[in-house]
């Protein structure tokens, strides 16, 4: 956390850092101005940085080539279960 506000990255977890020491420090912030303003956007952030563009680039790096018969086989594989049931 000290290293993101060292850095001054938005980070959800560092912006609630930087919000406590501003409240020791004196400023005076609302609860809401922080929350709309800095938790809020910062926590989207978070998540379309680390949830979405990570995940997208981490299948590209590590996809597989699947062969359309190892997809047509566990397809018939699926089917035969239900059945089965």
């Amino acid at each position: 956390v000290i290293i993101f506000e060292a850095g001054n990255f938005q980070h959800a977890v560092a912006n609630m850092g930087y919000f406590s020491i501003s409240v020791l420090e004196g400023f005076e912030y609302s609860w809401w101005q922080f929350i709309l303003l800095n938790l809020f956007p910062a926590t989207f952030g978070n998540l379309i940085g680390g949830g979405i563009l990570v995940s997208l680039l981490l299948s590209f790096a590590f996809k597989e080539d699947i062969d359309d018969e190892v997809i047509q086989e566990e397809e018939e594989a699926a089917e035969q279960s239900l059945k089965n049931k």
